[in-house]
């Protein structure tokens, strides 16, 4: 191998742990926002079947 192409395989190598921490990053954002969308709704869910408990107890 010469230079030319040790160099063209460090970019490419470069480019391709670039795009998986890219995607990575992507992905841990995408599940905290689930998590954080998904939390207010468990807690009306919750704070509904709360209720109906205690109507039902009554």
């Amino acid at each position: 191998m010469n230079q030319k192409e040790i160099d063209r395989a460090i970019k490419a190598m470069t480019k391709t742990f670039h795009d998986i921490a890219v995607q990575t990053m992507l992905k841990k954002e995408e599940q905290e926002v689930r998590k954080a969308l998904q939390s207010p709704l468990d807690k009306k869910k919750k704070a509904h079947d709360d209720f109906h408990t205690f109507v039902r107890s009554l």
